[in-house]
């Protein structure tokens, strides 16, 4: 069993590497034959990409029934809920500017006349599916249920277990083309904050979080002349850090609330 390897963090690498070897098979094929772009799905390869998912997710139940990690209760309740969509949407707000570090240097002009896209309902059906449902029901699951959960849990070291599955979250969206280092440090930050969301509430709640960080990415995508609308009128300026600075500062007082809890007891459920 992987996580009976004596290096925990090692055994987390592997996991990691092995959930990214699936994936780089599928993206390799669906965009070297299919010539897929993210936006033009259709029923067939909606179904090709399903499956490199449903084989981490048989992977990773099995993995979860033998490392038997620490189960980390989800506390249902509205106020819970509406609190996670919140810092979600303070989650996207505040790492908004690293997508725009050439424009807030002004090394790259903010670009004019950006065109929504405008797909069937068919293929914005499959994409949501996708991106808003089954990515994140996997990803929390395999990083923040299974990595994250056993790293506390056996080695009752809350901030390096956090921030070291952040790390292989963020290595699994290392594209096969080309390195998109916002990509990357975006994708590093959410781990962290993701990570204390599971440690404060469980993992519903941090699939809660993927959920709703991942709709607000795809509706910014898909309606992006507004959005780049409202960067050209904020064109970065004091009321645009201010509200950076808000995020930042609701983030930070939820992370240390977080701290606050006690790391659970190992029992033998996840």
């Amino acid at each position: 069993m992987i996580f009976k390897i004596k290096n925990l963090y090692f055994s987390g690498f592997l996991l990691a590497t092995i959930y990214y070897l699936v994936l780089f098979i599928q993206t390799w094929f669906l965009f070297t034959y299919v010539k897929l772009n993210f936006f033009e799905l259709n029923i067939k390869v909606f179904i090709l990409e399903l499956i490199p998912y449903m084989l981490i997710t048989f992977f990773s139940v099995l993995v979860a029934k033998k490392s038997s990690p620490a189960h980390i209760k989800s506390n249902f309740n509205v106020s819970s809920i509406l609190l996670v969509i919140f810092l979600a949407l303070m989650a996207r707000i505040f790492v908004d500017p690293i997508f725009h570090v050439k424009e807030i240097l002004k090394l790259r002009s903010i670009p004019k006349n950006v065109v929504s896209l405008e797909i069937p309902k068919l293929q914005y059906l499959l994409v949501f599916l996708k991106t808003v449902i089954i990515i994140p029901i996997i990803e929390e699951f395999f990083f923040r249920g299974i990595i994250l959960n056993t790293l506390v849990s056996k080695n009752n070291k809350l901030i390096p277990s956090i921030l070291f599955s952040s790390l292989l979250f963020s290595m699994v969206h290392i594209n096969f083309t080309s390195i998109n280092y916002d990509l990357l440090i975006t994708a590093f930050v959410f781990g962290i904050f993701s990570g204390f969301i599971f440690i404060k509430w469980g993992l519903f709640f941090c699939i809660l979080f993927h959920c709703m960080y991942n709709t607000l990415w795809l509706v910014l995508n898909i309606y992006r002349t507004t959005y780049w609308n409202v960067v050209r009128e904020f064109d970065f300026n004091i009321n645009y850090w201010l509200i950076i600075l808000f995020s930042a500062v609701v983030i930070l007082f939820f992370m240390k609330k977080a701290l606050s809890e006690k790391i659970p007891e190992k029992k033998k459920t996840i």
